[in-house]
């Protein structure tokens, strides 16, 4: 059983980036673009460097056991409305055991609660199942959707999980697009009390 105490936040920095070089690797062709590919410390370094330029953003590495199990980005981050847009990553190798509902839910109280924000907004691919069952466990709930650019072109369009979610594909020409769900969370929505 994960042990949410066990799970705690640092300001995303290098050697942390560096430690993700050896995280596994999806094995759906759907989230491809998902896997960490940085190999060199260079590219480490531009990473995290594009990830934490802004003062707008903060960027969090997801620790539990002493190891990096993924990255969190309050990005976009508005002090007056007091709402920000989330971004999560967690190493492949640990989806689908339950750390993602346990990081937000630790980080969300931590946001709501100690930070006193109001609003957290998240996109999210219409494809990506697991992710959408968690943040409407959270609490989180569509306002509106839209179709972006798919990024992996090289996508086997008779595989499997293609094909189980084609419906969230649509082609344009010889473009493949996704539809994407925004999101949104307020604090009075955030389900406090969620269990695995």
């Amino acid at each position: 059983m994960i042990r949410e105490e066990y799970i705690y936040f640092e300001p995303l920095k290098l050697n942390h980036v560096l430690k993700m070089r050896s995280w596994g690797r999806h094995k759906s062709p759907l989230f491809q673009d998902y896997n960490f590919n940085f190999r060199t410390e260079e590219d480490c370094k531009d990473f995290l460097m594009a990830k934490t330029l802004s003062p707008f953003n903060s960027y969090y590495a997801i620790i539990y056991a002493e190891e990096v199990i993924g990255f969190l980005g309050n990005k976009n981050i508005n002090f007056l409305t007091r709402s920000s847009t989330l971004g999560l990553v967690l190493n492949p190798s640990l989806v689908g055991m339950g750390f993602g509902t346990k990081v937000l839910k630790k980080f969300l109280d931590y946001y709501f609660n100690d930070k006193g924000m109001r609003k957290m907004k998240l996109l999210v691919a219409a494809y990506n199942d697991r992710a959408l069952k968690v943040y409407e466990k959270i609490g989180f709930k569509k306002v509106s959707e839209h179709i972006e650019p798919y990024p992996n072109f090289s996508i086997d369009k008779s595989s499997k999980d293609y094909l189980d979610h084609k419906a969230a594909f649509v082609e344009k020409g010889k473009i493949l697009y996704n539809y994407v769900y925004k999101m949104e969370l307020r604090k009075e929505d955030f389900n406090f009390e969620i269990h695995n």
